[in-house]
């Protein structure tokens, strides 16, 4: 329930600040397939189609988030300083 509880006010967040909001790399793991998103410690599983471009990723990477719609990946992850992006599910605060 926390999770989702979690989620659900992260969308709100995102609908009404994305544009404006500025977000980074905090880290990565597992080749790709966690992404920490900084400030706020938000740890995303990434969708595997997409892990390779996050593998890649660095730390401190300018990132936007925005809502994706895929259904199992509802947040998409846009990497502005590569130029390429992540579908992805949020997992929880570090």
């Amino acid at each position: 329930m926390k999770k989702l509880l979690l989620t659900a006010l992260l969308l709100c967040v995102l609908a009404s600040t994305a544009h404006a909001a500025n977000y980074w790399v905090g880290s990565t793991a597992d080749r790709g397939a966690l992404v920490v998103i900084d400030p706020g410690g938000y740890v995303f599983s990434i969708d595997p189609i997409d892990k390779i471009n996050t593998m890649i990723w660095l730390p401190v990477d300018e990132i936007k988030l925005l809502k994706s719609d895929n259904a199992l990946y509802p947040f998409l992850l846009v990497n502005t300083s590569q130029k390429n992006n992540a579908h992805a599910k949020l997992l929880g605060r570090k």
